[in-house]
């Protein structure tokens, strides 16, 4: 199993199915399953004032950090220009230098409640056997 480390909130929202598109930079020659790692720090204060996310996030008790919080399965990586309108339209506000990102399009998010704890950097790594284990055993909890 490979994972990636997404930051908070959108790693939350993801694992609750609220979110199926995040940029990468550089594209993830990869697909399928895919764990969801939450980034090591808290969301920023501009992050967080935006009205939009703390709608999305209210139901949320918590936005845990650098841990395994879904599974999904990674369909494909495209660029900008290859979005559909309906995945524009999911992701939400572009600017300029989104057209020079990656777009990793996620389905099927499996939310793993205290999932194992995992500090990587960013980028797509591959999951220890024994994290997987963890992961998976989690998942039945």
């Amino acid at each position: 199993m490979k994972a990636i480390v997404v930051q908070q909130p959108w790693a939350s929202l993801i694992a609750h199915g609220l979110k199926r598109i995040v940029t990468t930079n550089c594209p993830l020659r990869y697909m399928g399953p895919l764990a969801i790692v939450s980034g090591s720090r808290p969301p920023s204060k501009a992050v967080m004032s935006d009205r939009v996310i703390r709608q999305a996030i209210a139901h949320l008790t918590e936005l845990p950090l650098s841990q395994v919080v879904a599974i999904c399965f990674l369909a494909s990586t495209v660029s900008w220009e290859k979005l559909t309108k309906e995945q524009r339209d999911d992701y939400g506000v572009f600017n300029d230098a989104d057209r020079k990102t990656h777009f990793a399009i996620m389905e099927s998010a499996t939310l793993v409640s205290n999932g194992p704890g995992i500090a990587r950097l960013p980028g797509l790594f591959n999951v220890k056997p024994e994290d997987e284990l963890l992961i998976r055993k989690a998942i039945q909890e």
